[in-house]
């Protein structure tokens, strides 16, 4: 079968993030895209989940970081977004 692993992306991946969107939706993100989402948000930097087999990128999801007003109170939250597997 393969060894999987799991662990949190860092800027490092954003080459293995590139190829799995590629895959999974058969195109190439715009430039520096999850550079800019990920990594360079106001914010703070996104929480990103990477799965892998045999080391090679097979799923993400990430939590991204947004202020926000709750009960009249600014927060930091973060929403779950960008859900991606391998097609294959």
């Amino acid at each position: 079968m393969g060894e999987y692993t799991y662990r949190l992306l860092t800027k490092d991946d954003i080459g293995s993030i590139n190829d799995l969107f590629a895959a999974a939706f058969q195109k190439q993100p715009q430039a520096n895209f999850f550079q800019w989402k990920y990594f360079s948000n106001p914010a703070g930097d996104a929480l990103v989940g990477g799965a892998f087999i045999d080391g090679m990128l097979v799923g993400s999801g990430a939590m991204i970081p947004e202020m926000m007003h709750v009960f009249s109170r600014p927060a930091l939250i973060y929403k779950f977004t960008d859900l991606i597997t391998h097609p294959g």
